[in-house]
Formats: C-alpha cells, sequence, structure tokens
C-alpha cells in the first residue's frame, strides 16, 4: 500500500504543480460557469417547443373536454405534446422521472362550478317535462347574483422541477382558456340578467331557461384574459425549480474533470515514449501496482479538482446537492471517467493518438449529453445514447440533487456509473495486457 500510496501521491503533485493545467482544470470551468449563469440568467431559457404535457380530465362537463380539445389542437402541435392520462398517481411518477413537464389535472367539478345552471338547462332542453318551482326560483336566484355560486375550483399543476419554462407554458395555456370561458360566463350572466328584465321572460320563466342555452352556444368561443373564478394551483412536489448556475456549475466540472482524467491516461503513453516506463517495468515493483498507481493517481487528482470546483462554484451561488450525497457522486463519476482516461491510454498507439481520442471523445461526449445546454432538450434517442458517457450520467445525478430529490432516489444512477465504469475498465485491461503486460 506505502508504493501504491507513493505513485498515487506523484501523479497528483505533478498535476497540481502544472500552472497550465490548474487553469485548464480550475479557473476555466469557473469562468465558463459564471458566463452561461450570466447570458442565460439564474433561471432557465430553453427553447420552446414540444413540451411533453399529461392531462387528467375528471371533469363529465363540456368545460373540461374543451380545455383538452385546446391542448390537442393543431394551433399548439408545435408547442406541446400533450397526452391524456387515467391514473393520477402513476403520471405524478412520471412527471417525477422527469418524463413530462407538467401534469394538469381538471377537477371533477369544474364544470359543475363555472356553469352552475347546466344542470338545470340539460333539464329543460329537447322534449322535457317543465321546470319545478323551485327550478325556476334558483335560475332567478343565480339571475339576480350571477356571481354568487361562481367559487373558486382549483386546476393543480403538478410540475417538474427541471422543466420551468414547460411549466409555464402550460399554465399559460390553461389560464388563457379558463379566462376566456370566465370571459364568456360572465357575458352571459350580463345578458340574461338584463332580458330577464322583460314582462314577457317575467310571466314565462321557462323561455329565461332557453334563452340563457341559446346565449351559452356560444360559450366556448373564448375572449381576452380577465380575472377568473378559478384557482391554479401549481405544484412542484416540493423540488428545487432549474437555474442555469446549478447546471452549468456541474455539468462543466464534469466536462473539464474529463479532459484532466484522459489527460492522466495519456501520460502514461509519454512515459513510454520517453523510455521512463520501460524502466519501472523492469524493476522489481510488480507493473500492474505500477499502472494502478498511475491511475489511482489520475482519479485522486480529478476528485479534487470536482471538490475544489464543487465548493468555488458555491461561492457564486451554485447549489449541487447535498454534500454527502455529492461527494459519494464525485467519487464514482470520478472513477467513471478515469476508466474511460484507462480505455483510451490501453489501446491508443501514440500520445498524439491518445491527445486526440481524449479531446474528441470529451467533446463529443459533451454536446451529447448536453454540457452546453439542458439536456431535456435533446431527442429521447440521443439521451438514451449518451449513457455510454461519464458526462451524461454526472448531469442526471447532479441534477436531480439539485431539484431536491433524495439519495434513494439517485441511486439506480449512480449504480448506471459504477456500471459503465466496470464495462471501462474491463476494455481498458485487455489494452493494458497487450500494450503494457507483456
Amino acid at each position: 500500500m506505502n508504493k501504491l500510496w507513493t505513485l498515487t501521491r506523484k501523479e497528483v503533485l505533478l498535476a497540481f504543480r502544472d500552472r497550465g493545467a490548474l487553469i485548464s482544470m480550475l479557473l476555466t470551468p469557473l469562468l465558463l460557469t459564471i458566463a452561461i449563469a450570466a447570458a442565460f440568467g439564474g433561471d432557465a431559457d430553453q427553447p420552446i417547443s414540444n413540451i411533453p404535457v399529461l392531462l387528467l380530465n375528471q371533469d363529465q362537463g363540456p368545460l373540461g373536454a374543451f380545455l383538452v380539445e385546446t391542448f390537442e389542437s393543431e394551433a399548439l402541435a408545435d408547442l406541446v405534446v400533450p397526452e391524456r392520462v387515467t391514473d393520477e398517481a402513476e403520471a405524478r411518477r412520471r412527471v417525477d422521472r422527469d418524463e413530462a413537464a407538467a401534469l394538469v389535472v381538471l377537477p371533477a367539478d369544474l364544470t359543475e362550478r363555472m356553469l352552475p345552471l347546466t344542470p338545470l338547462l340539460a333539464a329543460a332542453n329537447a322534449e322535457a317535462e317543465p321546470l319545478p318551482a323551485e327550478a325556476i326560483e334558483a335560475i332567478w336566484h343565480l339571475v339576480d347574483n350571477p356571481t354568487v355560486e361562481l367559487l373558486p375550483t382549483l386546476v393543480e399543476i403538478y410540475a417538474s422541477p427541471g422543466r420551468p419554462i414547460g411549466t409555464a407554458v402550460t399554465q399559460a395555456i390553461v389560464s388563457q382558456v379558463l379566462d376566456g370561458m370566465q370571459v364568456a360566463i360572465r357575458g352571459v350572466d350580463a345578458a340574461m340578467a338584463q332580458l330577464a328584465q322583460d314582462p314577457a321572460l317575467q310571466a314565462d320563466p321557462t323561455q329565461l331557461v332557453a334563452l340563457g342555452q341559446t346565449l351559452g352556444e356560444g360559450l366556448l368561443q373564448g375572449g381576452p384574459p380577465t380575472e377568473a373564478g378559478i384557482r391554479l394551483l401549481i405544484d412542484d412536489g416540493g423540488f428545487r425549480p432549474f437555474r442555469w448556475v446549478d447546471y452549468s456549475a456541474a455539468s462543466m466540472a464534469v466536462l473539464f474533470m474529463m479532459f484532466t482524467a484522459t489527460a492522466g491516461g495519456r501520460s502514461l503513453l509519454q512515459e513510454r515514449e520517453a523510455g521512463t516506463l520501460p524502466r519501472l517495468l523492469i524493476s522489481p515493483n510488480r507493473s500492474t501496482m505500477l499502472l494502478a498507481g498511475k491511475m489511482t493517481g489520475v482519479a485522486a487528482t480529478g476528485v479534487l479538482q470536482m471538490v475544489i470546483l464543487w465548493r468555488a462554484s458555491g461561492l457564486i451561488g451554485a447549489y449541487w446537492g447535498p454534500a454527502l450525497p455529492v461527494v459519494i457522486s464525485i467519487v464514482i463519476l470520478v472513477v467513471c471517467a478515469t476508466g474511460l482516461s484507462a480505455l483510451i491510454a490501453g489501446w491508443a498507439r501514440t500520445t498524439s493518438q491518445a491527445a486526440a481520442l481524449g479531446t474528441g471523445v470529451t467533446l463529443v461526449a459533451g454536446a451529447l449529453s448536453g454540457s452546453f445546454f439542458p439536456r431535456t432538450n435533446l431527442p429521447g434517442w440521443v439521451q438514451t445514447l449518451s449513457l455510454v458517457t461519464p458526462n451524461s450520467w454526472g448531469i442526471e445525478i447532479f441534477g436531480r440533487f439539485q431539484g431536491g430529490y433524495e439519495l434513494s432516489a439517485v441511486l439506480p444512477y449512480l449504480a448506471g456509473a459504477l456500471a459503465l465504469a466496470l464495462a471501462y475498465y474491463l476494455v481498458a485491461a485487455i489494452g493494458f495486457r497487450r500494450q503494457f503486460l507483456v
């Protein structure tokens, strides 16, 4: 163990004594984080298109159906991707998994509360029997007091913390439709109140019912926004909202840790070309110990880099998550990135080839995983494909901690990063045996 510690310490000291490496490892990602946060603001500023929205319509009346049809209209086809659901618990879980921007829950009493005359009008429709006296009295009561029964009804929007723009768009659509309904409702109320002064209608109240039904046929034509008799509940499940400074701090740290890891693995080839590695390999020290010490040093350097960036970015307001889960995640992600570094070092033939592969793989991995823009904006197949990179697992893990998820909810992602690391090391071992252990 003393030999392993000595080799590890040597690699860490070499990395942190290099001023150029320090600028690349620490200063550059911090400056990029500040620049991105300043450019896009503290909150998300994501492109607005193809927002997945789940719709749970519990209302049996026309207003709930109209709102759902509005989401499904061609006018909003490029803006939202609506999906009707019936299982509320599962729909909430899908939002928690960030599979949708929001769940819109329309209550069972939406139409009844907004249109209290609906049951009475339905009874008087077609060839129904004459309304009883108490029904006529109720109609006159509503005409004389058009707002007395319009109690606020609750329309809930259950929001994903990672999609604040999608939530805002969903809220705007719901509010616009419901406000338009309210305008029409108030118009019908006012018209009926005026017409009710007609002596003919007062002599035959059933005509007022038919007239109210006729006026109500234009109810769903919409109108300008006004103060609605509805209350929107935006429920984010207690999660934290998306902030650019949080997202960019973690994603830039992972990206530049990848550069550090691949550079550390490349130094194996540099030592071989310089002749120092062959001399070490024929020394009494076991070759596997030398290679393990080299890669452990690379990993230790990456952990220190990530910890420094984590604490430094906190000074500018970035939040990565609770301390212990963040430390665990950093270690796992560095182990994964070091595995990729070992794979490149084990199979590249020259230092220049390893440098090109390391830089290219890191940049492509950063682009595919969403290091420079929100990962949720990427197509689903790209998000899945990018899981072969440590960057993607890092963004998924830290994104959930930043949103307020508990460690237990992030364990599958930590396990995924460890599985990827194991795959890297298995393939790297073959290359090491071919290049360094023969």
